[in-house]
């Protein structure tokens, strides 16, 4: 099979969204099928050329959601877009956060063959959030462009909540995944982190939205009890696969992959007296954490990212199926 992947987001810059699709890619690539990636890319990076990564050009920085997206801005764009999937015929075109403005828009507005979405977003539930404003504002134009997608995909039970909110439809929920290649006991740890100290790491990028003062406020409390302590960042699933315990703010996002007290423990947002107490919960009680630890590296078994590739292309064949036996669709609701 021949697959398209498209991210809005600059290849150059790390984000959630790039390393899904890398691995997404990667896993489809090594399962066989012919894959091309199509992502903006801008600097010098953007000038590398990579397999299988179609570069369309540079992209712009814009404010949303209390980060940063760089996504490309271009009145050429339709038409180079048009270019590539005329050339590529692919029998799949897979678009990320397809109604993002610049390459996935383009994409969907291009695309002639069957195309799928994935929603990777959730947002604050009040009405003013930037992503809030943007679909309800944006609805009525984005509308016909959602009805191009033939399956629809959200990454978690808050990415589907919050887009079926503007864009009601049926959404498949296959998660993101983790790559456990480097990660478990058997991979050594660093060196420099091997010094007697206790280790605590911080989930996510430093952005505002990622609530990493409310960390920095509970290490006092910390120290206090455990002044043996350091504090680094990392992932929560690769936390999980990787054999630590983790504690986590008890938000949408966090809540489809920790189950509090079954493999970590969840706190009120925003609150750091109370992370300050579940931290130093794990640090005090050793039964707790190996528990944790169990529980944890096996759900991260269940996110490997074979796993979740596998499920993406069972997705693929079932719309297939749908478009080339309309009554494949009828059957499929009987069951």
């Amino acid at each position: 099979m021949k697959i398209g992947i498209v991210t809005p987001y600059d290849w150059s810059y790390p984000g959630g969204v790039r390393d899904h699709v890398w691995h997404l890619a990667n896993e489809f690539i090594s399962m066989g099928h012919d894959v091309r990636v199509l992502a903006p890319a801008s600097g010098t990076k953007g000038k590398l050329i990579e397999k299988n990564i179609l570069k369309m050009g540079r992209t712009t920085p814009i404010p949303i959601n209390g980060s940063i997206a760089r996504i490309m801005l271009d009145p050429s764009l339709v038409l180079r877009v048009r270019r590539v999937l005329q050339r590529e015929h692919f029998d799949v075109l897979h678009v990320h956060e397809p109604l993002v403005p610049g390459l996935s828009l383009a994409a969907l507005r291009c695309s002639r063959t069957l195309t799928v979405g994935t929603f990777h977003a959730s947002s604050y539930p009040h009405l003013y959030s930037t992503s809030n404003l943007a679909y309800a504002s944006a609805y009525p134009f984005l509308r016909p462009l959602f009805r191009r997608l033939a399956g629809r995909i959200a990454v978690s039970s808050a990415a589907r909540q919050f887009i079926s909110r503007y864009f009601p439809a049926d959404y498949r929920v296959i998660p993101n995944g983790v790559n456990l290649d480097h990660l478990g006991a058997e991979v050594a740890p660093f060196p420099q982190y091997m010094d007697g100290k206790r280790n605590i790491l911080f989930v996510g990028r430093f952005e505002k939205r990622k609530g990493a003062k409310y960390l920095l406020r509970a290490i006092p409390y910390i120290r206090e009890q455990h002044p043996d302590t350091r504090f680094l960042g990392v992932v929560l699933l690769e936390a999980m696969a990787s054999g630590t315990p983790v504690v986590a703010s008890n938000i949408n996002g966090y809540r489809t992959v920790v189950s509090s007290g079954i493999d970590g423990l969840l706190t009120t947002p925003r609150d750091s007296e109370e992370l300050a107490w579940a931290i130093g919960q794990l640090l005090e009680y050793e039964p707790l954490r190996q528990k944790f630890i169990q529980v944890g590296r096996q759900k991260a078994y269940d996110y490997a990212w074979p796993y979740v590739a596998q499920h993406v292309l069972d997705y693929y064949y079932e719309l297939l199926e749908e478009r080339d036996n309309p009554s494949f669709r009828q059957i499929s609701r009987a069951l």
